[in-house]
């Protein structure tokens, strides 16, 4: 990984697991995963309602959230799409820095 470009990846720590014939994972709402299959097989999900506020963030994505972004790439085009990944890096470094505070308290 690029840890320059991506200093968040610093304080990642990755899970590893194969899982065998009828064994299952429980992936919490949420998290990140990638899943590599050794051999043809197949993959079932299922997805349930999470909590009430990760159902009402999933509500207002739907419902309102997705059509203002489409809207404002409408009429922005590549000026709302740049403003979007500033933000990003923004709060990405402002979790990064927060997480070194209470890492150097500890």
């Amino acid at each position: 990984p690029d840890y320059e470009k991506h200093p968040g990846l610093n304080f990642v720590k990755g899970q590893h697991t194969i899982l065998k014939k009828g064994e299952t994972l429980f992936m919490p709402a949420k998290y990140w995963h990638y899943i590599k299959y050794q051999k043809p097989s197949i993959g079932i999900s299922f997805r349930s309602l999470s909590k009430l506020p990760f159902v009402l963030d999933g509500f207002a994505f739907v419902a309102f959230k997705m059509h203002l972004d489409k809207g404002l790439r409408l009429a922005l085009g590549d000026k709302w799409f740049q403003y979007k990944t500033r933000k990003a890096k923004e709060r990405a470094l402002a979790e990064i820095n927060s997480y070194k505070q209470k890492m150097e308290a500890a």
